[in-house]
């Protein structure tokens, strides 16, 4: 009878531990979770600070997706990008503003500070 009572002993020992390392890798999973979002929320505030001034000299917002808080789109007029119809040449502002806006873009995102911030 000693020997039942013992088994029962240690199955509910080893139940009550694995219950308390189940509570404890949710507690670190849920704490790994909020500092990763608090990380992408400041690295999104970086991204937006450095890109204001390309896009600000080229008139451009700067839109927040409003489904994913930390996607970021620009939004260029339709104007610039304009093709012909029936022609896959872009209009000769189209191409400027292309030839200007897009190098400032990327030597702006290959920085240092913004490589590590973005996807």
């Amino acid at each position: 009878m000693k020997a039942k009572e013992s088994k029962n002993f240690l199955s509910s020992s080893f139940t009550d531990l694995m219950a308390s390392l189940a509570v404890i890798f949710i507690l670190l999973t849920v704490v790994f979770i909020k500092n990763s979002s608090e990380r992408s929320k400041e690295g999104k505030k970086v991204v937006r600070s450095q890109l204001a001034g390309v896009l600000d000299k080229n008139n451009l917002p700067l839109v927040q997706d409003a489904n994913d808080p930390l996607t970021m789109s620009v939004r260029v007029s339709e104007s610039l990008l304009k093709f012909a119809s029936g022609s896959a040449v872009l209009s000769d502002a189209g191409g400027q503003f292309m030839d200007q806006f897009f190098p400032a873009l990327a030597a702006e995102l290959c920085t240092e500070p913004m490589r590590s911030s973005i996807d």
